[in-house]
Order: structure tokens, then sequence, then C-alpha cells
């Protein structure tokens, strides 16, 4: 099901470890809230910065607790919420993304900087929190 015009429920709810994955009501409407404030921001943000259109590769979004226990999440993750995802921007490097969506004005709360993927989240008062981990 599409959430926006760029994300939809499947690729936001996918997971390899074969287990439910499932979002509560108040957890889709934060996936929603994630693709609406954070997420189609950034693709639009990059695309117009790289004068091509930029694909956002979603590795995880929203985790059941069991999903999360399985790939090791922290217990606190707010991908449990609905509030989370890790990216690929397809066609852009993830130094340059990062550096551009952290200069941005997109309310993100906390923004990871891995290595292999952007880690994004989005809360009703955003931190604004850019770590770049090694």
């Amino acid at each position: 099901m599409k959430i926006t015009e760029h994300f939809n429920t499947e690729e936001l709810t996918r997971t390899d470890t074969g287990l439910e994955n499932k979002p509560d009501p108040t957890s889709f409407s934060n996936l929603y809230d994630l693709c609406f404030e954070v997420l189609e921001p950034v693709r639009k943000l990059l695309s117009d910065y790289s004068k091509k259109i930029i694909r956002i590769k979603i590795n995880s979004g929203y985790r059941s607790e069991e999903v999360n226990k399985a790939v090791k999440g922290k217990r606190n993750s707010q991908h449990l919420a609905g509030q989370a995802a890790d990216f690929v921007p397809v066609g852009i490097m993830l130094t340059s993304a990062f550096k551009l969506i952290k200069e941005s004005n997109i309310p993100f709360d906390q923004m990871i900087l891995y290595n292999g993927f952007i880690h994004i989240s989005h809360s009703k008062n955003p931190r604004r929190q850019p770590i770049v981990k090694k």
C-alpha cells in the first residue's frame, strides 16, 4: 500500500527474518509522518541538488519487537514505533547526502551516518542530532 508518492508499506516493513512485521495504527501513523515530513523531503533535496532523480532504497523501516530482537536492534529503537528508517540514496555519495540533509531544514530527529547507509528518524519534537559512526 502506498504511504506517500514514493514510499510504500511493503518497503518500510520488509524483513528477511521471516517474522511478522505489521505496524499497529500508531506505528503506521508514525511511518506516514516519517515519509511525509522526512523521507519525501530528503528525496527532493537530493534530487534537486543532483539535478537527477535520486531513489531512496529503504534497508529497514518499522520493526516489530521480534524483528528488532532478531536483527539485534537497540531496545529503545525508533524503528519499533515506525519513526525511523535506514536507507541508501542511489546516485549520490552517502557523505554528500548526509551533509546536505544536515544543512537543510528537514525536521529529522536523529540522523546517523553508518558505513553503508544513513539512519534517519522523526519525532514530534525533532532534535536534529547528526552523528557519524566510525
